[in-house]
């Protein structure tokens, strides 16, 4: 892809205005992160190995009520994490703890994508 083409799809990919966001998210200490807040659109999680990006990652997919792989919960050791999701400009606020997922609210969960590069290069 040529550069010119490319930074126009990532200018409209960033002024697209997504109903369904995750706002923030609270690791209370986890992997001495505390809370991470996200802009719209889109977030790229950068940093060294070891950094904590696939921590975060669990975090947030278990906020929401996504499958877990066995890493995941290694990562999150049973820690408690805490999130705020905006869904059509309203604001709702979960847990990891039972019951307060975000897939325990009644959001239908088919409304999130998750994609893992790692699926993709198994293929």
């Amino acid at each position: 892809m040529r550069k010119a083409k490319e930074t126009d799809y990532w200018d409209r990919a960033y002024k697209r205005k997504y109903l369904n966001s995750v706002s923030g998210v609270e690791l209370n200490g986890l992997n001495d992160l505390q809370e991470i807040s996200f802009s719209d659109g889109i977030t790229a999680i950068c940093g060294l190995n070891g950094a904590g990006k696939s921590t975060v990652i669990a975090a947030v997919k278990d906020i929401l009520g996504v499958i877990l792989t066995e890493s995941d919960r290694h990562k999150l050791k049973g820690s408690t994490v805490n999130g705020k999701v905006v869904s059509e400009k309203k604001e709702i606020r979960c847990s990891n703890c039972t019951g307060y997922r975000l897939c325990d609210t009644g959001y239908d969960l088919d409304k999130i994508i998750y994609l893992d590069c790692r699926e993709y290069q198994r293929r």
